[in-house]
């Protein structure tokens, strides 16, 4: 059994802040590629953050697929893209899939759904603000349905859409938190 102890600072913007090393993730060989689930007030910048703090392509999802495409089409930092995909389906392969959703309970069926598509040592980041039980019933529910292959990491953030914004969010997984003093 892996057990992962970080601690997550979300500032897509400074690739040195992430703890989850993004940017070596980035760079590893076999072209890793990212997803983003929920692009509304905090999740739409994170991505676009997220994007410009890799350089590389970031597949996007949102429920409304206008939104996803809306988000497709700007403008992000480092010439970064984001990929508007039909289906969640569609985030098939990547190596870390991003979520902000509105509650624990939409969460848990996103990832039910991602645990069975995902490849061996992905990784969910789950930055949605609910409940730490849920959390814990949906990392062993991811665990269960990927027979253990893929890691879910329930780190939700703090910073408001203008912390969102401008990538100054920052995020403590709750593994982490409990070796804080």
């Amino acid at each position: 059994k892996i057990k992962i102890k970080i601690k997550i600072q979300i500032k897509y913007t400074n690739t040195k802040n992430i703890k989850i090393n993004i940017s070596d993730m980035a760079a590893a060989p076999g072209n890793p590629s990212f997803g983003f689930i929920g692009l509304g007030a905090m999740g739409y910048p994170m991505a676009s953050n997220l994007a410009g703090a890799t350089g590389t392509r970031v597949f996007v999802w949102n429920r409304t697929p206008e939104v996803a495409a809306r988000h497709a089409a700007s403008p992000h930092s480092n010439g970064a893209t984001t990929t508007a995909v039909p289906t969640i389906e569609s985030l098939q392969g990547c190596t870390l899939v991003a979520l902000c959703l509105p509650t624990s309970a939409v969460s848990e069926k996103i990832c039910e759904r991602l645990a069975s598509l995902m490849d061996n040592n992905s990784i969910i980041l789950d930055h949605t603000s609910g409940s730490p039980l849920e959390a814990q019933g949906i990392a062993d529910r991811v665990r269960e349905l990927s027979s253990g292959k893929v890691t879910y990491i329930d780190a939700p953030v703090s910073g408001g859409p203008a912390g969102a914004a401008a990538g100054t969010c920052h995020s403590c997984s709750h593994e982490a938190c409990a070796d804080k003093p």
